[in-house]
């Protein structure tokens, strides 16, 4: 749950900063798509998009098939 937690903080920062840096080139006369912070963060958005969505899919997968098993307790 950490590591989810941790990823998922990680992602909304990088979108946090995608944008603010989206909102600096749209007052400047920069090009956005040249910028080396912007390709940057994109490419690294990306990555963190991709591992969170894993992680999530991953972990809810280990919550409810392993270790949430129906039914009684088995009887030994």
């Amino acid at each position: 749950m950490d590591l989810r937690r941790f990823y998922r903080n990680r992602l909304k920062s990088t979108i946090t900063a995608l944008n603010d840096l989206d909102s600096k080139f749209k007052r400047s006369t920069n090009d956005r798509e040249s910028s080396d912070d912007y390709l940057y963060l994109k490419y690294q958005l990306d990555q963190i998009q991709h591992l969170s969505t894993t992680l999530d899919t991953l972990i809810s997968w280990l919550e409810h098939d392993i270790l949430n098993k129906a039914g009684a307790a088995p009887k030994e």
